[in-house]
């Protein structure tokens, strides 16, 4: 009985494993379609930051006065790489002054995480990026240098906004599988129960076998017994006569 419901319980744990499992799939399929759009984006900044030269970076740094607009992208990279909030500090020299250390600008360049860009920062970014001359059509013709910057802002932003959209997604997606693992480690578990309690019953069942085993020896060996006192009883009935016969030839 014991076995019995041990087994009922592991078929009740892979029921609900197994809805876990599926629970997760649909949305791992789900948040996977929506992180797709985000992929390009991400590539595309990627690439931007690639393409930055070293030359470029000197060269634009080393400008007196910027073209028109392309202080615009360095600002949004002050916004994004040193946190400058005040457009006060807005400035060419602070610009420059990020820029200065050019392997350094651009390693931060590549490590940012869009994942990390605050809401406070995307109100900040997104009059430039509204901005119908912040592109890199247009900054191609004043800076290769800005160009790639500013493909870089306008990806890594469009990025973060895909992002933001998908991570209670991923929230659920990240719960899912955690209710999928504790649902297997119960299975797990219950799988390990039915094993003990089987082994159990292994061992009752050979218990048992060798019980009825003996009882049918012990029920043959009263079979003989009962035949053998029947026979000794009717032994004793028929002397019983001859005594009586015996004892008056004696007489």
């Amino acid at each position: 009985a014991d076995a019995q419901v041990q087994e009922e319980g592991a078929q009740l744990e892979a029921k609900k494993a197994n809805e876990e499992s599926q629970k997760a799939m649909i949305i791992e399929t789900e948040a996977e379609k929506e992180l797709g759009a985000a992929k390009p984006a991400m590539e595309a900044a990627a690439a931007a930051v690639d393409c930055l030269s070293k030359a470029m970076l000197s060269e634009l740094k080393n400008l007196g006065k910027p073209p028109a607009g392309v202080d615009k992208v360095t600002n949004a990279c002050l916004i994004l790489i040193e946190k400058e909030y005040s457009e006060k500090k807005f400035t060419w020299n602070r610009a420059k002054a990020m820029m200065q250390n050019v392997d350094a600008f651009k390693a931060k360049l590549s490590e940012f995480r869009g994942e990390d860009i605050s809401e406070e920062e995307v109100a900040l970014l997104k009059p430039f990026i509204e901005d119908a001359d912040f592109t890199p059509e247009k900054m191609s013709s004043k800076s290769a240098a800005a160009a790639n910057l500013c493909t870089w802002v306008v990806n890594i932003y469009s990025f973060n906004r895909i992002y933001v959209k998908v991570k209670p997604l991923m929230d659920s997606l990240q719960a899912a599988r955690e209710s999928k693992a504790a649902a297997i480690a119960s299975l797990e578990d219950a799988k390990r129960k039915v094993t003990e309690v089987q082994q159990q019953l292994a061992i009752l069942n050979d218990k048992y076998t060798e019980a009825v085993q003996e009882k049918k020896v012990v029920e043959d060996q009263a079979a003989v017994l009962a035949t053998r006192a029947d026979l000794a009883q009717r032994l004793v009935g028929g002397l019983a006569s001859e005594n009586v016969r015996w004892g008056k030839e004696i007489e």
